[in-house]
């Protein structure tokens, strides 16, 4: 009961100063970072606040509700805490509940206080940041929210913006970038000598609607995936029907189709639109990496070495869709 509890500190207390020594030692032992006595950590935010096998241990805001503060007090029979050692004094356990009340507040630059591992960039919520507002930035270099960025990043660095690349570079650059094709001399002519204000955009539009622009991206795509028209291993015999996955990446770019449904279609879209048997080359992602055809179709079924092989090509196929969709591993 909270009667029970030595009463919450008069005063502010301060984690680095009040908090963090209690726990260093009266608690690192077991719940620290070579141990972690029922899955719970005392040296981590992130880690104390989600609590471990018996559930949440500090409740921001309520120290009389919260289990750390009942173990340590002795009012939890079973889990008198730490178990061995020197009990926390009344003194101690009263600046424990003052810092849980006033939220368990844990500054990011205390020791021992590591960043949380799962708390990727990757893996936050998409947010759009502001536009840099930097002074002088000249017009040119004002047509796109993300010439600001650039910009800014040039001003912070100190740096100037090049100059503009003239005609025959600039139509260069594009054809490369989005066709993986040199222009040729006629189509350099034309372009510089084209003045429409919309050339660019223009000349852009017609790249970007070429067959080519899907044929050349399509190659980042089938890199990711491991594409290849043989099987590999020891025998590598060609793949006969592996273009059907080739053409659907390509035609899947050319069309602009939105991402989500570019990745559901090649994990599952057997599942999701049976309906649509015109669409199962997409599912060629599925097998598009090495098969051993050796192991795979050419020894005892009842083999261990058959086995094996097919555990192998099962977890090809987990690893290049987790690696390939999640960029993470599994």
């Amino acid at each position: 009961m909270a009667a029970d509890l030595p009463k919450p500190a008069a005063d502010p207390v301060d984690f680095t100063r009040d908090i963090q020594p209690i726990l260093q030692r009266s608690c690192l032992s077991c719940h620290g970072g070579e141990k972690q006595r029922s899955g719970f950590r005392l040296d981590q935010r992130h880690a104390a606040l989600r609590g471990g096998e018996i559930g949440k241990a500090i409740l921001p805001g309520n120290s009389a509700e919260s289990p750390l503060i009942r173990m340590v007090a002795g009012l939890e029979e079973g889990l008198d805490m730490p178990p061995e050692g020197e009990r926390l004094s009344p003194e101690e356990i009263a600046k424990l509940r003052r810092w849980i009340d006033d939220g368990a507040n844990w500054p990011a630059d205390a020791t021992n206080v590591e960043a949380d591992p799962t708390d990727w960039w990757s893996l936050r919520p998409l947010v759009s940041p502001a536009v840099p507002v930097t002074a002088g930035i000249p017009p040119a270099w004002n047509v796109n929210p993300i010439d600001a960025f650039v910009y800014a990043k040039l001003a912070e660095s100190r740096l100037s913006p090049t100059h503009e690349a003239d005609r025959r570079t600039l139509i260069r650059r594009v054809y490369f970038d989005l066709i993986g094709l040199p222009p040729t001399p006629a189509e350099v002519e034309a372009f510089s000598q084209d003045t429409h204000p919309q050339a660019y955009e223009q000349l852009l539009d017609r790249l970007l609607n070429s067959p080519q622009y899907g044929e050349r991206w399509a190659r980042h795509w089938l890199d990711l995936v491991h594409f290849a028209e043989t099987h590999g291993n020891d025998q590598d015999r060609p793949r006969e029907t592996a273009w059907p996955y080739r053409d659907y990446v390509i035609e899947s770019l050319n069309a602009d189709k939105p991402y989500a449904r570019f990745v559901q279609e090649q994990i599952a879209t057997d599942a999701l639109w049976p309906e649509h048997p015109e669409w199962t080359p997409a599912l060629g992602m599925l097998a598009a990496g090495p098969w051993d055809e050796s192991t795979l179709a050419s020894i005892r079924e009842d083999s261990i070495d058959r086995q094996i092989g097919r555990y192998l090509d099962r977890d090809d196929i987990v690893t290049t869709v987790m690696s390939t969709f999640t960029s993470s591993t599994v």
